[in-house]
């Protein structure tokens, strides 16, 4: 169970920017992908609503932290909270719009 020991620091650097490197080509060819679909049909398509909901939940994740690293700062909290609230509205206008 090599998974469940302690990293140590090199092995932490390591594993975030491998997932850095992965989000960033994720983001990039989902975005290029976006616009290629839209200069083609000229409607947005699928990722462009991954793409902006990826963006919500990476900003939103980082606030978490560092909401859970200092609980008396009460910006991240408020900004998780409206981040919430945008995710759920993003959700149900992206169902809306693919069941039509």
């Amino acid at each position: 169970m090599a998974s469940l020991r302690k990293m140590d620091e090199m092995e932490r650097k390591f594993t975030d920017q491998t997932v850095k490197i992965g989000y960033t080509m994720m983001f990039l060819m989902l975005f290029t992908s976006a616009i290629f679909q839209r200069i083609k049909t000229g409607q947005w398509n699928f990722d462009f609503f991954v793409v902006v909901v990826v963006s919500v939940v990476q900003s939103a994740c980082y606030q978490w932290f560092k909401y859970r690293v200092d609980r008396t700062d009460k910006e991240p909290s408020r900004f998780l909270y409206i981040t919430i609230a945008i995710v759920s509205i993003i959700f149900t206008i992206g169902l809306i719009a693919l069941m039509f």
